[in-house]
C-alpha cells in the first residue's frame, strides 16, 4: 500500500461510506467468505486475517465517522457495526 494512502486511511481523511463499505466492509465479507468456503487451516488462516484486517480498520472508521457531516446517526452505527463486526469474528473462533 501506499505510504500516502495509509497515512490519509489513518486519519479519517476519506468519506465513511468510502471507508465503511470499499475498505473495512467489502475486504472483511471476502476473507470471511473466503474462511467459510475453503475451511481448514487454510480457512482459518483468512478468520485470522479477517480479525487483523478489522482491527487495524477501526481506526479510519472511527475517524471518518468523527469527520462525518451528515446524520450522526448514521456515523455512531458506523462505530457501533465495526465494533461488533470484530467481536464477532473474534468469537467465531472456535477455541
Amino acid at each position: 500500500m501506499n505510504e500516502i494512502f495509509v497515512r490519509q486511511l489513518l486519519k479519517g481523511e476519506f468519506k465513511l461510506v468510502k471507508t465503511f463499505w470499499l475498505y473495512f466492509f467489502l475486504p472483511i465479507f471476502v476473507l470471511r467468505f473466503l474462511a467459510a468456503f475453503i475451511g481448514g487451516p487454510i480457512g482459518a488462516l483468512f478468520q485470522v486475517c479477517a480479525l487483523l484486517w478489522a482491527g487495524f480498520m477501526m481506526i479510519p472508521v472511527w475517524k471518518s465517522a468523527d469527520h462525518y457531516e451528515g446524520n450522526f446517526i448514521l456515523a455512531w452505527l458506523a462505530k457501533g457495526v465495526a465494533i461488533l463486526t470484530g467481536i464477532s469474528i473474534l468469537l467465531s473462533f472456535q477455541l
